[in-house]
């Protein structure tokens, strides 16, 4: 599978922005981070709270709330997982964001990253309210963190690709499965003693697992929701003018040489671009031997 990458590798790696779900989960987080903290700051200023005060606020209105106040709070379950109190918590979980994220988005396509993600901050705050009904464990503060969502791209891309490699440098790569240790090793030192937390992690898991498997199913969760959104998007976006091409003045001989370069260009930007939005499995046989070709004629 290397092969066919060689050629193109910006465009396989480096999609284009509307395409590129990791990327637009990143900034998300980012910008309720900023929101959070601005919020917070000015609440401070003008309404003369204390820093924490101010924060704990508004995190009763976004953060996960405690199994008592969640029955009127239920939009809590939905905004918690996108938002981060710490600056170095979020970039944290962006660095794995975009660690899994990348995995998904070219096995399977820039459309079940999100998906992904929702489901992992749905399940794992499921996991945390359960826990809150269990005597002896009492509720957890409002919570707020990606963690769960990120957890659930990692166990997706190790359930889709249990044999792939990161590669550091030309010569030196780490297996799927040490990577994987590392993350969970490193959310899970802080929290072997709290239950709630634990049950965060593991429905967030649990959920990137399901996905998977869901897909093998042929239930393609994400194209069903990205397809309402292009829908509605063609609905209110007008066509585009259609393009008049330029004629050439070069010689026969050469005008067809370029038009079959271009052509096979043409289809390898074609195939990238199915790969990017449906995975690489979405290729016919014929399709993935052009391919092949293509990358070891590069």
């Amino acid at each position: 599978m290397s092969s066919p990458f060689r050629r193109s590798s910006f465009r396989t790696f480096l999609p284009d922005s509307n395409q590129n779900a990791v990327l637009h989960l990143i900034l998300a987080t980012g910008v309720c981070f900023v929101a959070l903290y601005f919020t917070t700051v000015c609440f401070q200023a003008f309404g003369r709270y204390q820093y924490h005060v101010a924060q704990a606020e508004l995190l009763s209105y976004i953060g996960l709330a405690p199994v008592g106040a969640f029955p009127g709070k239920v939009w809590t379950l939905l905004t918690y997982g996108l938002f981060h109190t710490s600056f170095l918590g979020w970039v944290g979980n962006a660095i794995w964001i975009y660690t899994w994220g990348s995995v998904v988005q070219m096995l399977v396509g820039h459309r079940q990253v999100i998906p992904i993600f929702a489901g992992g901050a749905l399940l794992g705050g499921i996991g945390v309210l359960l826990t809150g009904l269990i005597p002896g464990i009492g509720s957890s503060p409002y919570l707020v963190g990606s963690q769960a969502g990120v957890m659930a791209l990692a166990f997706a891309a190790f359930t889709l690709a249990p044999n792939y490699r990161f590669w550091l440098t030309p010569t030196f790569s780490l297996s799927i499965k040490v990577v994987l240790a590392i993350f969970i090793i490193l959310n899970g030192l802080g929290m072997l003693n709290a239950v709630p937390m634990l049950a965060w992690l593991a429905g967030g898991a649990l959920a990137g697992f399901l996905y998977v498997i869901a897909l093998r199913k042929g239930a393609r969760i994400g194209e069903r929701i990205y397809g309402v959104f292009d829908a509605a998007s063609q609905l209110v976006t007008p066509k585009a003018p259609p393009v008049r091409r330029r004629t050439s003045a070069m010689p026969p001989r050469v005008k067809g040489t370029v038009i079959r370069i271009q052509d096979r260009q043409a289809r390898v930007d074609t195939l990238l671009e199915k790969i990017l939005a449906n995975g690489y499995d979405a290729l016919t046989a014929e399709e993935k031997e052009f391919l092949k070709s293509s990358g070891e004629g590069a």
